[in-house]
């Protein structure tokens, strides 16, 4: 099991979010460049350029994570699935080390996904022995 960088962007709710607002400020960039208005690059270049030094550095953070955490895995169930808002929030319950642990985790996936892990019952979870809160879902991390 390797970690991707790729599925750390894909499925971390905040990585994704940044992500998609890097994407905004890179087109509206382009856009000004494109146009010949080099007015509102001065605000715009290093907005770009701080969210993406926030991508990097919270990527290859969680990368290092997983890493570590890669051999700690367990399975967790289920407990509920929800829809809101265009989000979708999984809860599922995991024990490690003698104790129960609830965990809910909001993802912003597409509509298969969405049915696939709605159905699902158990859940694959690599869990930090350190920190047994801290827990991912090894199905959409590791390539």
């Amino acid at each position: 099991m390797k970690a991707s960088i790729k599925n750390i962007i894909r499925f971390d709710y905040f990585t994704k979010f940044l992500f998609l607002i890097a994407f905004v400020a890179i087109l509206l960039l382009l856009a000004i460049v494109t146009i010949g208005g080099f007015t509102g690059i001065e605000i715009i270049l290093p907005v770009v350029v701080i969210l993406v030094g926030l991508i990097v550095y919270r990527a290859l953070g969680i990368k290092k994570v997983l890493v570590r955490i890669k051999d700690n895995k367990i399975l967790g169930e289920v407990t509920n699935t929800m829809r809101n808002n265009g989000n979708f929030y999984v809860s599922f319950k995991y024990e490690f080390n003698g104790e129960i642990y609830n965990k809910r985790v909001g993802l912003l996936i597409g509509p298969l996904l969405k049915l696939k892990l709605a159905k699902m019952k158990t859940i694959n979870l690599v869990v930090d022995k350190d920190n047994p809160k801290k827990v991912y879902i090894s199905d959409l991390f590791y390539k």
